[in-house]
């Protein structure tokens, strides 16, 4: 019984974590589904940290991901978000006991997890980084430690929020600090912008197959451009030639 609980809010957990993404945008979810399967997984033993994990993982990015159905269908869709819960799982790999080591240890684990799915495999998929979601409550810290470092910090936080009651109120007392700390950030004036949207050949998972068809395409639709902007954004597949390769 306490195992079928367990599963279930595991699956909590990693919807929890989806809230606080786009669309939701709901930025106390990172905190609270990371507290709730770190809770789940600790002074277990490996087999049940990872399946638990896995668990989270899936309901995390079957619903984050689900947009790619659309364009690859369900099929590519179901084995991208299942492939990703299975690296997610590796959150799991180490045991906690509890404690404020636990936290640090816990915390650097999951952001180090975040880091390898960026990179494997097939080049990575960044998709899903904890360090996205506080842009409404902690954006004046990216400059400063990165959106590793906002995945770092939620997960920490959220460790201290369950292990003991000395570390709940050091948790509630430094989140309420960070939020606290006065934003030196421009916030009236104007800022010129302009999106480039050049399309492709074809659609589907063969986009990108021409060389330089997708690059030549967002080039010619910029040299159009024909009012000022101190800002020109082109999507992330924009160019189908790695420019650092």
């Amino acid at each position: 019984m306490v195992i079928a609980r367990k599963v279930l809010l595991s699956g909590v957990s990693g919807i929890l974590l989806f809230t606080s993404f786009a669309p939701i945008d709901f930025w106390p979810g990172a905190f609270l589904g990371t507290a709730l399967l770190y809770g789940l997984i600790k002074d277990e033993v490996l087999l049940r940290r990872s399946v638990l994990s896995f668990i989270s993982g899936a309901l995390f990015f079957l619903p984050l991901l689900h947009w790619s159905s659309t364009y690859v269908g369900a099929l590519p869709w179901l084995i991208l978000a299942l492939g990703e819960a299975v690296i997610f799982s590796l959150v799991g790999l180490l045991p906690f006991k509890g404690n404020f080591g636990s936290a640090i240890q816990f915390a650097a684990t999951f952001t180090l997890v975040e880091i390898v799915r960026m990179k494997a495999p097939f080049g990575g998929f960044g998709w899903g980084r904890l360090g996205f979601t506080q842009v409404d409550s902690l954006a004046h810290l990216y400059p400063y430690i990165s959106v590793a470092g906002i995945s770092f910090l939620i997960t920490f936080i959220s460790v201290l929020f369950v292990t003991s009651f000395k570390h709940f109120l050091f948790a509630t007392l430094l989140i309420v600090l960070l939020i606290s700390i006065p934003m030196k950030i421009q916030t009236d004036g104007e800022f010129s912008v302009i999106a480039v949207q050049g399309g492709v050949d074809r659609l589907g998972l063969e986009f990108n197959n021409r060389a330089l068809s997708v690059l030549s395409r967002h080039a010619e639709e910029t040299m159009k451009i024909s009012n000022p902007s101190q800002l020109v954004i082109w999507p992330e597949n924009a160019s189908d030639l790695d420019p650092i390769r």
